[in-house]
């Protein structure tokens, strides 16, 4: 993509997904975008499909992996059925592997297209939590606001502690922050922060999609309590609330404040193993693609926040 092609782009996708607006935020505060990253079949000089390439680095094993994310991936109407988005998504692999990027993911709900082109599904715990006739709720001493762009420095530090063992999860640096906040959840975002004795102990970001979730949460090594009240106090109102692959110790928080809780497992993610060496030497095995996805994502606790999705 040009950056005077930006606005045809656009159209294509909001032609495709009718949320414009998500799309440009993407564009305007991630930090790490470049028109470059996107791929266009064009019909003379309009663009006709698309998919982007995002670029995001998680932990997996202990160590620093550089990930691809396939996102954008859209087609205008009179131009399906004609191949165009599974040629630029081919087109996406060398693009990634020549800048160091061994695996990729994307969230999908045609999961079959992308199985064609050699897409693994991984599938993620999805967790729904409603008060039950026990809900006890947290206790009135609770001390929870909302949270202040002068909090980052404290939510950072208990993100970076709280995820360093996590994997799956992403590693941030300030200005990946800065732009997440404004392009993940924006204006719609209930993001709180609980506090004792005057510093920040845990924090969870809620948004309405399709359904209320969390998009991610995190806490000070000894308040898990203080994160699951916080929680489990974002649910009023609420028929239920959705937490993808919550920690087992977090899961019995929710329940022993009397949160009820239904288990599913969510199908929209997809692996792409893209350096077969580089990953079998991660994961120590001599496997195939589907061995090293089961080894290296398809572990309890891997995770990829709602809020790093693309």
């Amino acid at each position: 993509m040009r950056a005077s092609e930006r606005e045809a782009v656009l159209d294509l996708l909001e032609g495709a997904f009718d949320l414009r607006t998500l799309f440009a935020r993407y564009m305007d505060h991630d930090p790490l975008f470049g028109p470059g990253d996107f791929l266009l079949a064009l019909d003379g000089t309009r663009p006709v499909s698309c998919v982007q390439i995002f670029d995001k680095r998680i932990y997996l094993f202990g160590r620093e992996v550089h990930l691809g994310g396939i996102g954008s991936v859209a087609t205008h109407p009179d131009f399906r059925g004609r191949g165009l988005a599974s040629e630029l998504l081919k087109r996406s692999e060398p693009r990634m592997r020549d800048r160091g990027m061994p695996l990729a993911l994307l969230f999908t709900g045609i999961t079959r297209f992308y199985s064609k082109l050699g897409w693994i599904r991984a599938f993620m715990d999805l967790n729904s939590y409603r008060r039950g006739a026990a809900f006890r709720g947290p206790a009135n001493d609770l001390s929870t606001r909302r949270f202040d762009d002068a909090d980052l420095a404290e939510v950072m530090a208990i993100y970076d502690q709280d995820n360093a063992n996590r994997p799956g999860s992403t590693i941030r640096n300030e200005s990946y922050w800065h732009g997440q906040l404004r392009y993940a959840g924006a204006e719609g975002e209930d993001f709180r922060v609980v506090e004792r004795d005057g510093r920040i102990v845990a924090y969870a970001r809620h948004l309405q999609m399709a359904a209320c979730q969390i998009m991610e949460h995190a806490s000070m090594p000894g308040e898990l309590d203080s994160l699951a009240a916080l929680i489990a106090s974002m649910t009023q109102g609420r028929r239920r609330l959705l937490i993808r692959s919550p920690a087992p110790a977090l899961d019995a928080a929710l329940i022993e404040l009397g949160l009820e809780v239904e288990r599913h497992r969510d199908p929209a993610p997809m692996w792409r193993v893209l350096d077969l060496p580089a990953l079998q030497d991660l994961a120590g095995i001599e496997g195939d693609d589907e061995a090293l996805i089961d080894v290296l994502v398809r572990q309890p606790g891997t995770h990829f926040w709602l809020s790093d999705r693309f």
